[in-house]
């Protein structure tokens, strides 16, 4: 399964929710979510996960694996947000990093 999703959009939210169906019970996932990102794990590693796994991306479509644009064995969830909803997010976001960071 792929979680796909614009930054900001409840990726992190929504993989926990699927990390429990996956598995079948209501605890969270050990591991974090930077741990299963596409664009931050080597593939092999990626290969390793047992199956059926949830991976995340913030990719965009047309850099997403061949796989799944082709539709084969790969089920993709496509997370959309209201985008001032995402720009709120997003604003409060970086504005506690740069609190944090600069003091």
């Amino acid at each position: 399964v792929i979680l796909w999703a614009y930054p900001k959009s409840g990726t992190h939210w929504l993989w926990e929710v699927g990390s429990m169906l996956l598995a079948g019970k209501a605890d969270y996932e050990k591991r974090t979510k930077e741990n299963v990102m596409m664009e931050a794990t080597d593939v092999e590693d990626m290969d390793s996960l047992p199956s059926p796994r949830i991976l995340n991306t913030h990719l965009p479509a047309s850099m997403l694996p061949n796989k799944v644009k082709d539709g084969k064995k790969v089920k993709v969830i496509h997370v959309y947000r209201n985008p001032k909803d995402v720009m709120v997010s997003a604003f409060f976001h970086a504005k506690q990093r740069r609190e944090t960071t600069w003091k």
